[in-house]
Formats: structure tokens, C-alpha cells, sequence
């Protein structure tokens, strides 16, 4: 599932950060990304926006799944997929054992 915003180009009063990643930069828009009907998944908002410049934004089970979600493929950078996969492992097991240890009071 994703959702495409309305580009975002002509707002002066656009909020831009600039990051870098090997050997591109990206200008990246402060996006806020409208929840989804059920509101569990968390979205993101894809850097960089399409041809029609619209951004996208995508729900959280389609990072680093191998295949490219947002126009350019950030969604699929090596070096932030590790760190995504990283931290998703120890906040699952974090999860999982808190739930642990209510149940267990």
C-alpha cells in the first residue's frame, strides 16, 4: 500500500533537510504521511518524489523487502536496511519480552 502526496514544490514555507549518503545528497522534505485506516502500520514518506513530483509514502512491512517501493529505490539502500533490520530484530525481542514479563506478574 502507498499513497501519493501532492508535490510539495511551490511551498516556501517548506521545512528541507539536507543528507548524504556515499556519493549522493538528497534534499529531503519534512513530510508527514496520513495514517492508515486500521492507524497499526507506521508510513513513511519516500526522499525523493516521482515524475510527477509527488511524494510517496509507504507502509513500514515494505522496507527492505527486496524490491523498490519509492522512485529511486531508497526504500532498498543497503546501508540503511541494515540498520532498519538491526533495530527492528532488538526492538521485537525488546517486545517480546516485556510482554513476557507482563504476563508473567
Amino acid at each position: 500500500g502507498e499513497v501519493v502526496l501532492p508535490g510539495l514544490a511551490g511551498l516556501a514555507s517548506q521545512m528541507m533537510v539536507r543528507t548524504a549518503r556515499g556519493n549522493r545528497q538528497y534534499d529531503v522534505p519534512q513530510i508527514e504521511c496520513p495514517p492508515t485506516d486500521d492507524e497499526v502500520m507506521d508510513r513513511f514518506a519516500c526522499p525523493t518524489p516521482d515524475r510527477m513530483r509527488r511524494y510517496r509514502c509507504i507502509d513500514d512491512h515494505v522496507l527492505c523487502d527486496g524490491f523498490m517501493d519509492c522512485p529511486n529505490g531508497e526504500d532498498e539502500d543497503r546501508q540503511a536496511c541494515m540498520f532498519y533490520k538491526t533495530t527492528k530484530a532488538h526492538l521485537d525481542i525488546l517486545a517480546d519480552a516485556l510482554l513476557r514479563w507482563a504476563r508473567g506478574r
